[in-house]
């Protein structure tokens, strides 16, 4: 669960225009009791038909973007890109940065450090399922 502080420094980020909006859904989703920010995996589960999350109630940023949404075609990818507008190397991106990598393999470079600074602001842990 996110804290006050956590919100008051996140609040700036939520008005970025490209991922402002995929933010705004994950802190809905982090701010719900016993949702824990997780880097490592996305913590949805893929059996109903509408995004729910794991048993553990952790989430990385681009699963707790989806979370209550109906799976589109079957992907978190194509939810994500339907949702958000946000192409699968910014997908990349922000998963990548958001998970803490050194670099990114991605070529959108605005997308890595946006997850690299929401990851500086709310610490996730590593997810439980993680190996």
């Amino acid at each position: 669960m996110l804290t006050e502080d956590h919100l008051i420094q996140l609040q700036p980020l939520t008005q970025h225009p490209k991922f402002g909006k995929l933010l705004q859904a994950a802190i809905q989703t982090w701010s719900l009791p016993d949702v824990t920010p997780a880097w490592g995996e996305y913590g949805v589960d893929y059996a109903s038909d509408v995004i729910a999350l794991m048993d553990a109630n952790e989430c990385c940023l681009l699963g707790a973007s989806v979370v209550g949404k109906e799976w589109y075609y079957g992907s978190i990818f194509l939810t994500i890109e339907n949702s958000f507008q946000i192409s699968l190397d910014s997908m990349e991106g922000l998963f990548q940065g958001f998970d803490g990598y050194v670099e990114t393999s991605s070529d959108d470079n605005e997308a890595f450090e946006f997850g690299l600074k929401v990851r500086e602001i709310i610490q996730p842990k590593k997810f439980s399922y993680a190996n």
